[in-house]
Formats: C-alpha cells, structure tokens, sequence
C-alpha cells in the first residue's frame, strides 16, 4: 500500500522498548527507547533525542510480549496536517496516517474519540500462521508483526495471542472490514477496494 501509494498513505512510527532487529533503523521503523524513556514520554513534558514530548503524548499505548509499544499524537498528526488543504474553508484529507498496532491499541484509539477507519488482516487459518511462522516468512497483521526466528515457546505464545486477538476482532464492532491475507495480489486488491468504500472520495485505482 504504501509503495504504490506514497503520497496517499504513511506509516505513523510507533515507540517500543523492545530490542531492534536486524535491518530495523531508529525513527524509520520504530523509536526505539528504554522502558525508562518510554515512560517519560508517556508522562511528562521533555525533550527526547532532540523532539519535544507532551504531557498525555500518546494516543495509546500497550504491552505486548513484554515490550511496550506506543503512538505518539504529534507524529500522526503531522502525517494528518501535511496531507490536509483547505478548500472552499473545508479541509480536504489528502493523506491517511496509517496505525499498525495491536487490538487492544485499537480499542484504546477508538476511546479517544480519534475519528479513524478500522480494518483487520487475518491468516486464512491458524494453521497456516503456523505454518508460515516455521517457514520463517513475514506476516504482517493490524495487531502485530510476526517474525519467523521463533523458538517453540515464543511460537506458542503467539499464536495463542493472535487466536484471541482475532476472536475478540470478530466479537467485537470496531473493525468494519477484514482482508484475508492469502493470495499476496488479490489480498492487496481486497484491500484497495475495502479502502476505497470507507473513503469514498479517495479513489484509489488497483495498480
């Protein structure tokens, strides 16, 4: 989505205080900070690796696998001013600030009262994410980002998370379109067209 469509959609860049991965850079796939940091900015007004922190800065905020994971409100709503013109004194969103993060991150966004689209990937079985978890292969979903250097234990906790992520998401309201993550193409076509019903004057063309 985001190569073929870079002047629609960017990515917000969550805080975490896990450890990076091979490949990962600070500030462009996440901001990576102690658990000590990670409170400052969640609680006080410091500058932090020269950019100003606000009381209350992220929009929400969660533990995940024992890591923390957080969205900070002045990113995304730099995403959202730069995308954004005025057109007959009405603002024109011509930019979407994408938020890849976990169910309950969802439900704490939706609580904020952030106007927000929700839409969730899901495995065509579980047994499949088990399989493409062995395998090693990337599998990117809403509520997590899975990689395949898993001992058993990790890979039973997870799946284990993601089966009650995805039973809470479809018990739930909040997510208003689901996108099978099977065939790559024909995902990402379902994907277009999903976006293009919740933001109609978005038009993307399938590319």
């Amino acid at each position: 989505l985001l190569e073929r469509y870079p002047d629609k959609f960017e990515l917000s860049v969550s805080y975490t205080t896990r450890n990076p991965r091979a490949g990962e850079t600070h500030g462009v796939h996440y901001f990576f900070v102690t658990k000590e940091e990670f409170n400052e900015v969640k609680n006080s007004s410091i500058m932090l690796r020269s950019k100003e922190i606000t009381k209350h800065s992220f929009v929400e905020y969660c533990e995940v696998h024992g890591n923390f994971y957080g969205t900070h409100k002045s990113y995304v709503k730099q995403i959202m001013e730069k995308g954004k013109v005025n057109l007959l004194n009405s603002d024109i969103i011509l930019k979407i600030c994408i938020l890849e993060i976990d169910v309950q991150g969802a439900h704490k966004v939706n609580k904020s009262g952030a106007e927000c689209h929700y839409l969730f990937i899901e495995p065509p079985s579980m047994d499949s994410l088990v399989e493409r978890l062995k395998e090693g292969k990337h599998l990117v979903f809403f509520f997590n980002i899975i990689r395949g250097s898993e001992t058993p234990e990790s890979l039973a906790k997870r799946v284990k998370n993601a089966e009650y992520e995805m039973k809470i998401a479809k018990e739930t309201p909040l997510y208003e379109k689901f996108v099978v993550n099977e065939n790559l193409e024909e995902s990402f076509k379902n994907l277009v067209q999903s976006i293009n019903e919740l933001y109609p004057g978005l038009d993307l063309r399938f590319k």
